[in-house]
């Protein structure tokens, strides 16, 4: 096969999980094709010998779920099948980075994933415009109905997941477009377009990833520029935010909904109110800290939450009087402690910061799409946030498939 051609294949191989994205979990086909195609091809070994990175993410994430597996398994004589399953896919995870390091080595592998990745999230992004503007997608899809108002969810199979991802996956066609032509002025419309499905989407979280999404972004874009206009896009980005949250407000009831229910944290309220507010987050929270509290050292084992807890959760609780599992956390700190106990989180919070002090270090390379898969992953797990189960989720694959492009195009353009 020409190396050409071969490039060209990688490069599309590399992008496909992205363009498979929306439809449930059709996605895993591909990193499955992505980690076989780099054996094949021997890219893996080169990959874990030379990105330290990602072997300390492994190490640092599999390490504890490990510890935690044997530590139950010795104390209680059991070990249950779930943990081992959860410790797997952690070292699925992990060669699926090295996989892409592996085969994102040719600038034509890196250019041409870049630009079939930022462009398919744009299509998203424009799908789910159309939705929210006409009340139907370009599929002809209705906009989810939900509390008296509408969820914006393009085509995915589940609009939550829409709303959810698309806040923090927004980064990535917008620092794409800013290391192209015009890319200043390409790069803030493909910003301000997911920013708007995504605060039409009505998750709280989003909005919140999305609110540091652009403050990070208006500085990389107004880096190098003369001092006058650096003021002036400045003050300028913060007003046009405001306005077009405005804008939305006026079309989406269930942004109101959500933005009324966040204001009364702002009151000063008691608990019952605080709850509501909250989505019923307390009722989660708080039994998950006394669930941590008696196996602060281990924790009770990974993705464990939904059958450890429930004799913890209080009889007025909504999760027991509506008999609702608690699937997981809803908070990705207190989701560790729970799991791998505090060395865990230790762990978690030194590979968090870990990512954090190479974006730093990367900083001159910024208006790039490989800082732009860096800085989504730190949006998705920022400890303040509201996330899925890290040991069981899409979201913990997604992730080390972002680091693999972030440190793959970095360190390969680096090379080159």
């Amino acid at each position: 096969m020409q190396t050409t051609t071969r490039d060209t294949l990688f490069g599309a191989l590399l992008a496909a999980p992205i363009v498979a994205f929306p439809f449930a979990r059709s996605y895993l086909i591909f990193y499955v094709a992505i980690i076989l195609t780099a054996l094949i091809a021997r890219r893996t070994l080169p990959a874990m010998r030379a990105e330290r990175d990602l072997t300390l993410g492994v190490a640092l994430l599999a390490g504890p779920v490990l510890i935690t597996v044997i530590a139950l398994g010795v104390s209680t004589g059991n070990i249950e099948r779930v943990w081992l399953e959860k410790l797997g896919l952690i070292l699925i995870a992990g060669l699926l980075g090295f996989s892409i390091v592996g085969l994102s080595t040719a600038p034509r592998s890196r250019d041409i994933a870049a630009a079939i990745i930022g462009l398919t999230i744009l299509f998203w992004i424009f799908d789910g415009l159309v939705q929210l503007l006409f009340g139907k997608d370009l599929f002809g899809i209705a906009a989810n109905t939900q509390s008296g108002g509408e969820r914006i969810g393009a085509f995915f199979d589940n609009p939550y997941r829409y709303g959810y991802f698309i806040a923090f996956l927004a980064a990535l066609p917008a620092f794409w477009l800013l290391s192209q032509s015009r890319g200043r002025l390409l790069g803030s419309l493909a910003l301000i377009s997911g920013g708007s499905v995504a605060l039409a989407g009505g998750s709280r979280y989003a909005m919140l990833g999305y609110s540091l999404l652009a403050m990070i972004f208006v500085l990389v874009m107004t880096h190098g520029l003369p001092t006058s206009q650096r003021k002036g896009l400045l003050i300028g980005a913060p007003i046009a935010l405001a306005a077009l949250v405005g804008l939305l407000l006026l079309a989406s009831p269930s942004l109101q909904q959500r933005i009324a229910d966040t204001l009364i944290i702002l009151d000063g309220v008691d608990r019952h109110a605080l709850n509501l507010a909250l989505s019923h987050r307390l009722d989660i929270w708080e039994p998950a800290l006394a669930l941590a509290s008696d196996n602060w050292l281990f924790g009770a084992g990974p993705s464990q939450i939904t059958t450890a807890i429930k004799p913890y959760l209080p009889i007025e609780s909504v999760y027991v009087t509506q008999n609702i599992d608690v699937m997981h956390a809803h908070q990705v700190l207190i989701e560790v402690l729970v799991g791998t106990g505090v060395i865990g989180l230790f762990c978690f919070i030194a590979y968090y910061a870990r990512i954090g002090v190479v974006a730093w270090r990367q900083r001159s390379a910024s208006a790039t799409f490989s800082w732009g898969c860096l800085l989504t992953f730190l949006l998705m797990w920022m400890p303040f946030g509201s996330q899925k189960d890290i040991y069981g989720s899409e979201q913990m694959l997604l992730s080390f498939y972002l680091l693999g492009l972030g440190f793959g195009f970095l360190r390969n353009r680096e090379t080159a």
